[in-house]
């Protein structure tokens, strides 16, 4: 193996994928009967690959598909720019998030190549070789009650409840039925996407149990009252989409929350994702990753950081079953509650030649 730490890159390409979904995915503004992502691979100097995946989610990430398929190709087109992609922080951090993640994935596998080891591992020595990964309930009412009724038998050790469609006093109500089949044991995470005002999330707090659930993520429209909101009701909360909006530069306020609910693909490479870590570590926050519903590709680099950066806390990570097929084989599904990272990925995986397709870029934009 190369024992260089420089990577020179000899090769670029980028594909498009698009995968047909279980159900409809929810997106701001409507649904999604498929999901579209692109895929970079990185030739190093050696022949060794790596592949990242760009997977900006309609509605939620900043950046739109089809502009971020032309930032793809633009990188790809320009081989001057390729030493300051492999080497230069500041460059990467002029593109869109999700290729700034995608490109820092690929170079680590790269790197975790040359190493012999896993992402996790050449991220931290000490990493597991797995994540624990918390269910994700939905369907109806009664299809909620019956999953959530049967997870501890299946190894889950959390779950994580979508709610804000109703009134809080129906969600109220459903939270209480829904701790009581999950048991004791288990914990509940919420997760109300920004839907309420601060007077509907206070009569939320006014009717669910206190202690039935580890926290809320981002409850409220106007972010600016998440303080007053904590001061007024002592719900434990968790920030998520506050992280990547870049209007709020210290969405953290001056009161408590209990987690960081962290997205890559939403917050960019790995030095911003490694910021949030050590800001949680020095306040004492719960760091929990989790996927935007990326290709199996993107959900294996997560299951990766989790497990180097944040393996004490169940991982936002259950998505692979909403995908008819993937882009990676074997598919990285849920085991007994856990998630593997895969020791390396060029020996357990590979990625599925026909669900790709390559773009060219006809021209060559400055970038």
């Amino acid at each position: 193996m190369h024992g260089s730490t420089t990577i020179e890159i000899s090769d670029f390409r980028a594909y498009r994928y698009e995968l047909p979904v279980q159900q409809a995915l929810p997106v701001k503004g409507g649904s999604a009967a498929t999901r579209v992502g692109f895929v970079l691979k990185i030739v190093d100097q050696d022949g060794v690959a790596g592949w990242g995946d760009v997977a900006p989610l309609p509605g939620v990430s900043r950046e739109q598909p089809g502009p971020t398929a032309q930032q793809c190709m633009n990188v790809v087109a320009n081989p001057s720019q390729w030493g300051r992609v492999a080497a230069g922080r500041r460059f990467l951090y002029t593109l869109f998030p999700s290729v700034h993640f995608g490109i820092d994935c690929a170079l680590a596998m790269i790197r975790a190549h040359r190493e012999g080891v896993s992402v996790a591992r050449h991220l931290n020595p000490d990493a597991p070789g797995r994540v624990a990964v918390n269910a994700l309930l939905s369907g109806t009412d009664d299809e909620i009650l019956k999953q959530a009724s049967s997870l501890a038998q299946k190894g889950y050790r959390a779950a994580k409840l979508k709610i804000g469609r109703r009134q809080p006093e129906a969600d109220a109500e459903l939270v209480g039925a829904v701790r009581a089949a999950l048991g004791d044991e288990m914990d509940l995470r919420l997760d109300a996407n920004r839907a309420w005002d601060l007077q509907a999330a206070t009569r939320f707090s006014e009717r669910v149990a206190a202690g039935s659930f580890t926290y809320i993520e981002e409850p409220l429209k106007e972010v600016a009252e998440l303080d007053d909101l904590v001061e007024r009701t002592g719900m434990p909360v968790a920030l998520d989409e506050s992280l990547s909006d870049p209007e709020l530069r210290a969405p953290l306020g001056t009161v408590g929350y209990v987690a960081l609910v962290m997205k890559p693909t939403m917050l960019g490479g790995l030095a911003q994702i490694k910021t949030w870590v050590e800001i949680a570590t020095q306040r004492k926050i719960g760091i929990v990753f989790s996927s935007s519903f990326e290709s199996g590709l993107g959900l294996l680099h997560i299951a990766n950081l989790a497990a180097a950066l944040a393996p004490a806390l169940p991982a936002g990570l259950d998505t692979a079953s909403a995908f008819q097929r993937d882009i990676l084989s074997p598919r990285p599904l849920v085991t007994d509650g856990y998630l593997a990272t895969g020791e390396r990925f060029h020996d357990d995986f590979h990625l599925v030649a026909e669900e790709l397709l390559e773009l060219r870029a006809t021209r060559k934009t400055d970038l």
